[in-house]
């Protein structure tokens, strides 16, 4: 079982995560890689904008946005943002039974570095309002949604710590977004902050009506630790 998969599983989601399960044969596509698309908007300097899958925000103009085709029944990778170099995460062999697709996390973090993980994803009966123990509720433009920080699961990754957060899909009731960052130190602070302005930078696309804010929920992306 790959980091991925735990993550998904730790926050109460009994998924096949974003295509990172070994040996998953019934994943849809070869995957592949490209460069991400062109900003649609200048954003301000030393920042790039995503705009993808329902998503815009801005990030920092040093990572690298990647594109593998990697899906499951439950969820669909958008895009991985990078500052290492992430290799494909499939790998297709044959043998006698047929087709297989090998998939887990193939990078490896250096010091001061970050992997994140853009995915939609869907579960029959999620509810974001259901923030799980250890949470903290927060609103995303307008939207309820949830961060947490949680212990890394995969240590030939080197990731110290893994920051989550989970973010509702307007209009589509059992699914959500999911912001996913591997972090490695030891200068930690700096590193979160970029991950709080992106979360903080984000808007849906179509833009979202405002809904009433759950109880104890903030509208910052979560503390600094």
């Amino acid at each position: 079982m790959t980091a991925m998969v735990k993550r998904l599983r730790r926050i109460g989601l009994w998924l096949c995560a974003v295509g990172l399960v070994a040996s998953c044969s019934w994943l849809s596509a070869t995957p592949h890689i490209t460069r991400g698309p062109a900003a649609v908007s200048p954003p301000p300097s030393g920042l790039r904008t995503f705009d993808e899958g329902g998503l815009t925000f801005a990030y920092p103009t040093a990572w690298q946005e990647l594109h593998f085709s990697v899906d499951s029944s439950f969820s669909h990778l958008i895009a991985d943002l990078a500052t290492v170099d992430v290799p494909e995460p499939c790998a297709t062999t044959e043998d006698s039974v047929g087709t297989r697709i090998d998939c887990q996390d193939r990078f490896h973090l250096s010091p001061d570095s970050l992997v994140v993980q853009v995915v939609s994803g869907g579960s029959p009966g999620f509810d974001i309002l259901r923030t799980p123990a250890g949470a903290t509720a927060l609103t995303v433009d307008h939207l309820p949604a949830y961060m947490q920080e949680l212990a890394p699961d995969d240590p030939a990754v080197g990731a110290d710590t893994s920051l989550v957060w989970t973010l509702s899909n307007p209009g589509a009731e059992g699914n959500f977004y999911m912001i996913s960052a591997l972090v490695r130190g030891p200068d930690l602070g700096p590193i979160k902050a970029q991950l709080q302005a992106l979360i903080a930078s984000l808007r849906y696309d179509p833009p979202v009506a405002p809904s009433p804010q759950p109880s104890g929920a903030s509208a910052t992306p979560g503390p600094t630790r």
